[in-house]
């Protein structure tokens, strides 16, 4: 039987036999049953598509005045908390993640009084009280990601008119307790697009991490960087997305990139939307393409969407936002591009 951990005490495994598919193709090797999130305590605070990061499942809110901002779930659908910061010196708050800390959260934001605006990274405790603001500006932080050493890393925009020919870097790296430790990737790497924005045709922007690195992806320009938990820059790849597949016909339109996942040994999945080929892909670093996994892991995650990993597993969640009875599933695929 393929253990069951602890944390994962609601969740059986079931051992599945590996079928006969095409070559270089990651396989199903183990699924869960599902657990569910009961998220009817979010009330009428509406809700944005859920992830899993930091063995956590992180759900966002379109929050009110005083609505809280995320509600935060245990592995076994346990309500760990419900976030929400409001800088006390700031006219506004302006909060866009969030990533669970060993002790606590971490916060990326930008404080906004009048016509000033200024980038931090806001420290809570378990409670969620805010405890420490760091300020970062003239870069705020956007995207944000805990590595397995306990640094924080956020990717965001370097200064207010994000001039695309800026050498400044746009991914910072901290300590738990907020001391910058350093940054990578100058502006100037993506394009005329800021690199965080969110595009309704390419995709999202993603920032991971797991095992021994750190991942970036910039739908705009198809890049990806891998980076070790030092700052140093171990891969960077350009790779398109595979066009849409209509009706059995390809077509000039790509497929759109809904969410990246790391597994502790390596492994890069994407979520890929478009046409009768959506489903998740692994990334073969060597070509430099996206793969799709076998037939039997696209029909099972057919009406699922990838939120994130957990070690090994890949989690899946449900295809739009509800507030109520969520039944999120892991899986685990057998890679064939690990490095």
């Amino acid at each position: 039987m393929y253990p069951t951990t602890p944390l994962m005490a609601s969740a059986l495994w079931l051992i599945l036999g590996i079928s006969q598919t095409w070559a270089q193709e990651s396989q199903l090797i183990a699924e869960s049953n599902p657990v569910r999130f009961d998220w009817s305590e979010a009330g009428a605070v509406r809700t944005l598509m859920p992830q899993f990061a930091s063995g956590m499942l992180i759900l966002p809110h379109r929050a009110g005045l005083s609505d809280p901002q995320f509600s935060l779930y245990s592995r076994d659908a346990k309500l760990v908390a419900r976030v929400r910061v409001d800088i006390p010196e700031a006219g506004r708050t302006a909060v866009n993640g969030i990533t669970p800390l060993r002790n606590g959260f971490a916060v990326s934001a930008m404080a906004i009084s009048g016509s000033e605006r200024v980038g931090v990274l806001c420290l809570l405790d378990t409670p969620g009280k805010l405890r420490k603001i760091v300020k970062t500006d003239p870069f705020t932080p956007d995207l944000i990601a805990l590595a397995p050493d306990g640094t924080i890393w956020t990717f965001g925009a370097v200064d207010h008119e994000n001039d695309p020919a800026s050498a400044a870097n746009v991914l910072y790296h901290f300590t738990e307790a907020g001391e910058l430790l350093g940054s990578a990737l100058p502006r100037n790497l993506f394009g005329k697009e800021p690199p965080d924005y969110l595009s309704t045709e390419l995709g999202r922007p993603a920032l991971t991490s797991a095992g021994n690195r750190v991942v970036f992806y910039s739908p705009h320009t198809r890049q990806l960087f891998e980076l070790a938990l030092d700052g140093r820059v171990i891969g960077s790849y350009v790779i398109p997305l595979p066009n849409q597949l209509i009706k059995g016909k390809a077509a000039t339109k790509p497929m759109t990139m809904m969410a990246l996942a790391l597994t502790e040994a390596g492994a890069i999945y994407g979520d890929l939307r478009g046409g009768e080929n959506s489903g998740i892909y692994e990334l073969d670093r060597a070509r430099q393409s996206w793969v799709p996994t076998s037939t039997d892991v696209m029909q099972r995650v057919s009406s699922y969407v990838l939120l994130g990993s957990d070690g090994e597993d890949l989690v899946l969640g449900p295809t739009g936002p509800r507030n109520t009875d969520i039944e999120v599933h892991r899986i685990r695929l057998r890679s064939s591009f690990v490095q």
